[in-house]
């Protein structure tokens, strides 16, 4: 069994508006084991993105503490954050944020560029080993905007691998992309996984649910039973 990795002890996160302060989270408790792939689902509002945020170190809890191999995130400044998301979290984005400037494979060489963890030496062959890990070295010289939705998804994802991550957290991966495209990139998370990276992933779409080691199911910034699927069912249906 592995071990422990990542834990979250009672998470609460507020937002404040004109309108009053909203509870996006509350009282979030979550372990989340090495090599775990792990779906997160709920209705838009429910709190998923702001739960990832948190675990990435991008926002900060109001209370509670969230921790990685017993190292306190909350505890860190913004400059100690950076560094340790950048050496341990890869982000893969729901709309690939790929700089639209700069050839896929010059993507992937300025993401290890800004965090310096891999060897100078070392990045290109390891850019095109990862642009192939995804079936997409045949591309690593064109611009984003001359790849398919899926082919961008997979350059984003192996930017996300690049400096090596423990974790991969990926905000509705699926979205935007066909049915049997959406498969194989949660095909290409299962494998990564086996490989002993942690995988959260947030997703609308039931019909992966099979696909992961376990579901977490929110439902106003609370985490739900699986006996509760049936109430939940509407807001999950199944592709097409």
């Amino acid at each position: 069994m592995p071990g422990f990795y990542l834990q979250l002890r009672d998470i609460h996160k507020r937002f404040s508006s004109p309108a009053g302060e909203f509870e996006a989270l509350k009282g979030i408790n979550l372990t989340f084991n090495e090599g775990e792939f792990t779906g997160i689902v709920g209705r838009s509002g429910s709190g998923k993105s702001t739960l990832l945020n948190l675990i990435a170190g991008i926002d900060h809890p109001s209370l509670g503490e969230v921790s990685v191999e017993n190292r306190v995130l909350t505890g860190m400044n913004e400059s100690e954050l950076s560094t340790w998301r950048g050496r341990n979290v890869g982000i893969v984005f729901q709309f690939f944020q790929l700089m639209p400037t700069l050839t896929i494979r010059e993507n992937l060489l300025l993401a290890m560029d800004f965090v310096n963890k891999i060897p100078v030496k070392e990045r290109h062959d390891r850019a095109m080993d990862l642009l192939g890990a995804v079936d997409i070295s045949q591309l690593a010289n064109k611009r984003p905007k001359q790849l398919s939705g899926g082919e961008q998804q997979r350059a984003a994802i192996a930017r996300a691998l690049v400096n090596d991550p423990n974790i991969v957290i990926a905000d509705e991966p699926t979205g935007n992309l066909d049915s049997e495209t959406s498969a194989s990139i949660i095909s290409l998370f299962a494998t990564l996984s086996n490989k002993g990276k942690t995988i959260l992933v947030v997703t609308h779409d039931a019909s992966f649910e099979e696909s992961f080691d376990r579901v977490v199911r929110l439902k106003d910034g609370k985490i739900i039973e699986a006996d509760d699927e049936a109430e939940e069912s509407t807001a999950y249906p199944h592709a097409q």
